[in-house]
């Protein structure tokens, strides 16, 4: 099965489903193009990068937040976890703690493509760090990852903080630095885009941009 018929497929067992919206595949979405599972591989900027808040483009790090998200297969059987308050792979309630173990950082490997919630590296690290925030999504590379940084470890202040590199990230760090944004993170001392407190008006326009896809979509 495609990603949106795992998707359609979870709905009708009664799921609120939605797709894993990674930031690097917002940044290059072009829906009067046809959706397809390989714009990772895209290097073109859209010009309607991201959602729009208020008249106010704005890149979502993390993805919807308390929906069932159906990721990845890679093995026969598509990963599915519950997303946490601000859309990331993490059991609730972790953003309540009033310190952290461990936040970690990174891309695929980190969010845990495409295994199961009991198998991946979050998992077993809060075995011994029950404090472990994990802010891992698929696609990111340096400057989308300094920017989970930024926004959302940097205020918590971490005992740790695990950012795992892969060889793919310089490749991704080319398309990254093109991205006047993402940027500004590098070169702006605190620059934020104030996403945690706008959690809410980031779900609204996911929502509104998974329908979109969905009305593209091959069925």
């Amino acid at each position: 099965r495609s990603l949106w018929e795992a998707i359609f497929d979870s709905r009708a067992e009664g799921n609120d489903s939605y797709p894993s919206f990674q930031p690097r595949a917002l940044l290059v979405l072009r829906l009067e193009q046809g959706f397809h599972n390989t714009e990772i591989e895209n290097h073109t900027m859209s010009p309607e990068w991201g959602v729009s808040l208020g008249g106010e483009r704005v890149l979502p790090l993390g993805g919807v937040s308390g929906k069932h998200i159906v990721y990845c297969n890679e093995g026969g059987k598509y990963a599915e976890y519950e997303a946490d308050e601000h859309g990331f792979n993490n059991p609730k309630g972790l953003w309540a703690k009033e310190s952290l173990d461990v936040a970690m950082i990174g891309d695929s490997f980190t969010q845990a493509a495409c295994v199961g919630q009991d198998e991946n590296t979050a998992h077993w690290i809060r075995q011994k760090y029950p404090a472990t925030l994990n802010l891992g999504m698929a696609g990111n590379g340096p400057l989308i990852e300094l920017g989970s940084l930024e926004e959302y470890i940097a205020p918590r202040k971490p005992k740790i903080v695990l950012w795992t590199y892969y060889n793919n990230d310089m490749g991704d760090l080319d398309f990254e630095e093109h991205v006047p944004l993402l940027m500004r993170y590098l070169e702006e001392d605190g620059f934020t885009q104030k996403l945690e407190g706008r959690q809410a008006k980031i779900d609204t326009a996911l929502m509104e941009l998974s329908k979109k896809i969905e009305a593209v979509v091959p069925r």
